[in-house]
């Protein structure tokens, strides 16, 4: 659709340039191709939308379950914070309170132990 377009684009520019087109049709042909970039622009806006709300719905089950196994394994080990260090902020975390691997283990237990039985 893009190439089509540029192709479009390339093919009028030297239309112009060899005075091979009209003025008037020049304008209504850029005219026309303006109409078709605006066009595309939209497509591709909405297939972005589209994809961040497919990704959306297919991760809030993931993320919701990630935060329950979270809460439990505060509560168990008597957490009052559960901090995320992938952002960065954190300048040091003793690495033994690190609950990731507790997490990964009790996500996957969470998510095999249906289809095991």
């Amino acid at each position: 659709m893009v190439e089509e377009l540029q192709a479009k684009y390339q093919d009028l520019a030297k239309k112009e340039k060899q005075g091979e087109i009209a003025p008037k049709v020049l304008e209504e042909e850029a005219k026309k191709l303006k109409e078709k970039e605006a066009e595309i622009g939209k497509f591709e806006q909405d297939m972005q939308r589209q994809l961040a709300e497919k990704r959306e719905s297919l991760m809030k089950p993931i993320y919701d379950r990630i935060n329950v196994i979270i809460k439990d394994i505060s509560k168990e080990k008597g957490f009052q914070y559960v901090l995320d260090a992938s952002n960065g902020f954190i300048l040091y975390a003793d690495e033994t309170q690190d609950i990731t691997a507790l997490i990964k283990t009790k996500l996957g237990a969470a998510t095999t132990s249906p289809a095991g039985k």
